[in-house]
């Protein structure tokens, strides 16, 4: 499958894990987010997992797990102009 396939199938995802969340359906959304943080990590991803985890009442420790798989998140920062 092309690469441009495969962000566009995640982005969709994305949305409607978001949309999931919104309606109070935290256990798909958060399985839909792990999907995602597993194909393509990113941070923005990572945060929205550890809120579905807070909502659904998940002890530290998995939330610390998903700390630890944020902070090995490869930031693509660019050099920005001021």
């Amino acid at each position: 499958m092309p690469e441009e396939n495969v962000r566009l199938r995640l982005r969709v995802m994305r949305n409607l894990a978001v949309a999931q969340f919104k309606l109070h359906d935290y256990e798909t959304a958060l399985d839909s987010f792990e999907t995602i943080m597993a194909a393509e990590p990113s941070t923005r991803v990572g945060f929205s997992i550890i809120i579905c985890r807070c909502f659904l009442g998940h002890g530290p420790q998995h939330l610390k797990d998903v700390f630890s798989d944020m902070v090995r998140v490869d930031l693509q920062v660019t050099r920005m102009r001021f």
